[in-house]
């Protein structure tokens, strides 16, 4: 499959990737988040309408296997113990893991208002 170009799509085509498919293929073709948010209109998104983001990860210590999910003065909080992500094409294999956090920050006003799933 090439990467990312334009093609023309019918009218209604909703983008609905498996877990599978957005780790495997698009994870590689990967973009910056702002450059997602400007150029997919972001603050314009319809209701049930999702953007996909990956960041690098940052680890508690150099060699653990923790990850600290730090952002400004807020944290992420694990809301699942996650599902695991398999690929069919490869025997079940297993690509990663789906969880979603919640972010918290007693002192904003945007505690618990926003869904991440990782």
């Amino acid at each position: 499959m090439a990467p990312c170009e334009y093609v023309d799509v019918p009218i209604g085509f909703k983008f609905r990737p498996s877990d599978a498919r957005l780790l495997g293929y698009y994870l590689l073709n990967k973009k910056e988040p702002w450059d997602i948010w400007n150029d997919l209109g972001g603050k314009n998104l319809g209701k049930g309408e999702d953007l996909y983001f990956f960041t690098k990860l940052k680890l508690v210590t150099g060699k653990g296997s923790r990850v600290a999910r730090t952002i400004g003065n807020g944290t992420w909080k694990g809301e699942d113990r996650g599902t695991t992500v398999r690929d069919p094409a490869r025997k079940n294999r297993p690509l990663g893991l789906c969880k979603r956090f919640r972010y918290e920050n007693d002192n904003s006003d945007q505690h618990g208002c926003w869904i991440m799933h990782e």
